[in-house]
């Protein structure tokens, strides 16, 4: 574990380097008076590290935990402060997850994968009585039936390797935010009944992204090839790399206290996924990718 925890925390210490150069050079004094940027006990790199090692963690309570950290790890991670001090810190490391996020995501192969998964806050009989975040979470109805909460989408290519990523409100159209995904992108792109759409199918085609879905019954015209169908049966690769952030990543749950601590964990979810080296893959041969 340490090895890993080793390599892990130079990766993040690394970024951490390089992020606060940028992000000093980009920030505006105001006047003539300094702005002050006091040093912490526990460093950037600290904060974001232990994290991420949470999430791909067996224990499920990030307080015990940390607790666990502060205790069996000191030689790691000797200069911790208290619980309560970390979680007060722990706002900071928000916007440089979502810079480290965006720079671990894999290039594309030519063949991709696009699904949402429900982010459930509360048990839809509670949905009146939430607190947290009453009036920015919505009501919606997936094929698991009714929740209350949020939407993930999750872009994946071959190797189950994250493309992009994109979080909206539970009553968005899983094709609102499909453009702004596909900037990177091209070949094929597989998603569900959910994204069918000849306007869109039009422009991604322009862009050079082929999108393959089922049609629904009542459709006409709406034939597949072979290899279209090939990469459709494959879809559940996707699924499968859903299944594993929640149930291995902890990337669902209810006991969020703040709205920054929500945000924080599903960042840190799909980092740690990122880093994971056992990763499911699509053992299907497609075709090689001819660009027109």
């Amino acid at each position: 574990m340490l090895t890993c925890l080793e390599e892990l925390y130079i990766i993040i210490d690394d970024f951490c380097k390089e992020y606060e150069k940028s992000s000093q050079n980009k920030v505006l004094e105001s006047g003539t008076k300094k702005t002050r940027r006091r040093r912490t006990k526990v460093s950037l790199s600290e904060i974001m590290s232990l994290m991420v090692l949470y999430q791909s963690s067996n224990i499920k309570n990030f307080k015990a935990f940390y607790l666990f950290v502060k205790s069996e790890l000191k030689q790691a991670y000797p200069n911790l402060c208290s619980y309560n001090r970390f979680i007060e810190l722990s706002p900071r490391a928000v916007k440089p997850l979502m810079v480290l996020l965006n720079s671990l995501y894999a290039s594309c192969d030519g063949v991709s994968y696009i699904d949402s998964t429900a982010i459930k806050v509360c048990h839809i009989k509670r949905e009146k009585r939430h607190k947290l975040f009453k009036n920015i979470a919505q009501k919606s109805k997936s094929t698991m039936g009714w929740y209350y909460g949020f939407k993930l989408h999750i872009m994946t290519n071959t190797k189950g390797e994250l493309l992009n990523a994109y979080f909206s409100y539970a009553n968005v159209d899983d094709r609102q935010g499909l453009l702004a995904m596909c900037k990177k992108i091209f070949g094929n792109l597989i998603g569900d009944r959910g994204y069918l759409g000849r306007q869109l199918k039009q422009t991604l085609h322009t862009q050079g992204i082929n999108l393959i879905t089922r049609g629904r019954k009542n459709m006409k015209n709406h034939l597949l090839n072979l290899t279209e169908l090939t990469m459709l049966n494959s879809r559940n690769l996707i699924e499968t790399v859903i299944g594993k952030l929640k149930l291995q990543f902890n990337l669902e749950h209810t006991r969020h206290r703040s709205i920054s601590g929500f945000i924080i964990n599903i960042l840190t979810s799909l980092i740690s996924y990122c880093f994971s080296s056992n990763k499911p893959r699509s053992n299907i041969k497609y075709p090689k990718f001819i660009e027109n």
